[in-house]
């Protein structure tokens, strides 16, 4: 019985230790993050000198305690993505895509980009990157015709890269967000004057074979974010409750079949991305992580970063990670904490041990 009793005793102990298990540092970095993404081991993540830089050297982080080892790159990355082993670097001169195939520090294979490739992401082996053609007179950049035009392109394995979609008329003010690929296509965002008081959004999608034309699902304005989870397209707005509507942001969703929009939940502080993992939506304000309802409800503040600010993030099975810079005032610099935030039982177990 007393053995019985102890054993008892011990599960409840390590379960309320798993349940408990927060966030946890796994790495320290001694530079600026600008991006950040998560292979099957370590850390993989754009350094620079400066925080406001826009491109930087590629680095990865093997193991906890392990120091940053270099990936040979043709120039400066301004972007990256990750999925397994596999690695790909978006370079924006010379524009290139460089794969890489962990643990080598190698490049396995770099594909040569016409024009300057503005992003990247990578699901279920599929690689989906955008470029960006100039226009073909500065003076002529508003008129579709003779703007600059993007161009979406995938490459699935075993196959010839191919363009998805051509989108003329876009600016240098104007962006396209990888949304995520489901059910066979792809779908992105594309912000039209986001640095103005009017910006709008189209939301698109298109075959991954390429057989159709791209489709507008939604067109909302002061969009900044947008995920799919579950069947359904989720975004922010500006608020509909505040009294000044852009301070604040508002979530939204229709099913990707179709039908009206619907309000889900308000009074977020901007700016900050929709996350999805397996079992939750998450919206990353300044320094909050915040756990959004699927459907009309109040989100749930479940994370602070220190120093209340967040620099870059990542999506893994085993929770959701964070760049947060912190400053030692003794030493006067500035660090990186790359942060895990379980979101499985899996991640709560590795928080315990702090390993990656």
């Amino acid at each position: 019985m007393r053995t019985i009793l102890i054993v008892m005793a011990a599960v409840v102990l390590i379960g309320t230790a798993v349940y408990l298990s927060g966030p946890a540092t796994v790495y320290t970095i001694d530079s600026h993050v600008i991006a950040l993404a998560k292979p099957a081991e370590g850390i993989v993540f754009v350094s620079a000198a400066k925080p406001d830089a826009k491109a930087g050297s590629l680095q990865w982080v093997a193991g906890r305690r392990q120091r940053p080892q270099t990936l040979s790159t043709p120039g400066q990355v301004v972007a990256v993505a990750a999925e397994g082993v596999d690695v790909w670097a978006v370079v924006a001169d010379p524009p290139a895509l460089v794969h890489y195939v962990l643990p080598s520090p190698r490049p396995a294979d770099t594909i040569s980009c016409p024009y300057r490739p503005l992003a990247a992401a990578i699901r279920d082996g599929t690689l989906v990157w955008v470029e960006r053609r100039p226009a073909v007179l500065p003076c002529l950049k508003h008129i579709p015709v003779a703007g600059p035009v993007d161009i979406i392109r995938a490459l699935r394995s075993g196959r010839q890269q191919q363009v998805l979609a051509v989108v003329e008329g876009t600016d240098s003010w104007q962006r396209h967000d990888i949304i995520a690929t489901a059910g066979g296509r792809l779908y992105w965002a594309q912000h039209v004057n986001p640095q103005v008081a009017y910006p709008h959004t189209l939301f698109c999608s298109v075959s991954l074979e390429g057989s159709d034309l791209p489709r507008v699902e939604e067109v909302e304005a002061g969009h900044h974010s947008a995920i799919l989870y579950n069947g359904n397209l989720y975004w922010t707005a500006y608020s509909k409750e505040a009294a000044q509507p852009d301070s604040l942001r508002s979530v939204w969703q229709r099913p990707l079949a179709g039908g009206q929009p619907s309000y889900v939940t308000d009074w977020l502080s901007p700016p900050g991305p929709l996350v999805a993992s397996k079992e939750h939506i998450y919206y990353f304000s300044i320094g909050t992580l915040w756990a959004v309802p699927p459907q009309l409800g109040w989100p749930r503040d479940i994370w602070s970063a220190p120093r209340g600010s967040i620099k870059a993030w990542a999506r893994a099975p085993d929770g959701l990670y964070a760049a947060c810079p912190f400053t030692n005032p003794r030493a006067r610099t500035t660090k990186v904490r790359v942060i895990r935030i379980p979101t499985s039982l899996q991640g709560r177990v590795k928080n315990i041990f702090r390993k990656l």
